[in-house]
C-alpha cells in the first residue's frame, strides 16, 4: 500500500483528490494539510511515499515545501497539482525531480492515471537488480499524452481509459467476458484491450481450470 500526504490549502479540494486516490487500488491517503507547516509535520510523522503538493500554499511556498522535502526525505516522491502554468515554474520541478506536473482543475482520470505510473515505477524497481534500456525508456516515459499518442491501431484512448478506471475498482480477478458485460462491449474487444494492458505490464494473467472444458484466462491487478 502506497501511502500519501496531500497538501492543499482548499479543504474542499482536497477531499476530492482524496476521493480520486482512493478509487486506485493500492493507494491510501495517510493525511491532509491546509498549510506547509502542518504539511511537513504529517511528512516527518507518517513517511509517506508520495506528496501531492499545491504549488500556492499561505504560509510557505510550494516551491520551499518541494525543496524541503527532496533536501530531508529524499526516498518521498512528489506529484505537484498546480494553477501554475508558467514554464519557469515547471522547469524549476522538473530540475529537482517532480514526478509529475498536474494543472488545476485536475480531471480524476488524469491523476489515477498518474498514481498508475507511479505504482509502476515503484513495482519494476523494487523488482528488479538491473533494467535494459526498454525498461528503462518505459519508466523514464511519464507523459500522459505521449502514451495516449503511442497508442497502436485498434486501442482507442476513450476506450482504454474506460477499461483502465474498471479494473481500479475491482478486487478480485476478472475475464474478458466481464469487463466486455459491464462496460457493453464485445468480449474480442475487451480480450483486445487486456491483452494491451498486459503487455504495457498494467495487469498480470492466469489460467484457471474448471472441471470441464478449456482453461480460461483470468486477469488480476498487479497488487494481487
Amino acid at each position: 500500500m502506497y501511502r500519501i500526504v496531500i497538501i492543499e490549502d482548499d479543504y474542499r479540494i482536497a477531499e476530492i483528490n482524496r476521493g480520486f486516490v482512493e478509487q486506485v487500488k493500492g493507494f491510501q491517503v495517510v493525511g491532509i494539510a491546509l498549510n506547509g507547516k502542518t504539511g511537513m509535520e504529517m511528512i516527518d510523522k507518517y513517511q509517506p511515499d508520495l506528496v501531492l503538493l499545491d504549488v500556492y500554499i499561505p504560509d510557505i511556498s510550494g516551491e520551499k515545501i518541494f525543496r524541503l522535502i527532496k533536501e530531508n526525505y529524499p526516498k518521498i516522491d512528489i506529484i505537484t497539482i498546480t494553477a501554475a502554468k508558467e514554464v519557469t515554474t515547471l522547469e524549476y520541478f522538473l530540475r529537482y525531480g517532480v514526478f509529475d506536473y498536474l494543472i488545476k482543475p485536475i480531471r480524476m482520470e488524469r491523476l489515477q492515471y498518474s498514481l498508475k505510473k507511479y505504482h509502476q515505477y515503484r513495482e519494476k524497481l523494487k523488482k528488479e537488480k538491473e533494467l535494459d534500456q526498454h525498461e528503462i525508456d518505459s519508466i523514464m516515459d511519464k507523459s500522459f499524452a505521449n502514451d495516449r499518442e503511442k497508442s497502436p491501431k485498434g486501442i482507442d484512448p476513450i476506450t482504454l481509459e474506460r477499461i483502465q478506471r474498471f479494473i481500479a475498482q475491482l478486487q478480485t480477478g476478472f475475464t474478458a467476458e466481464e469487463v466486455a458485460k459491464q462496460l457493453g462491449i464485445s468480449r474480442t474487444t475487451a480480450r483486445r484491450y487486456l491483452e494491451y494492458l498486459l503487455k504495457k505490464e498494467e495487469i498480470k494473467a492466469e489460467l484457471r481450470y474448471g472441471t470441464v472444458g478449456r482453461p480460461e484466462r483470468v486477469y488480476c491487478p498487479l497488487d494481487q
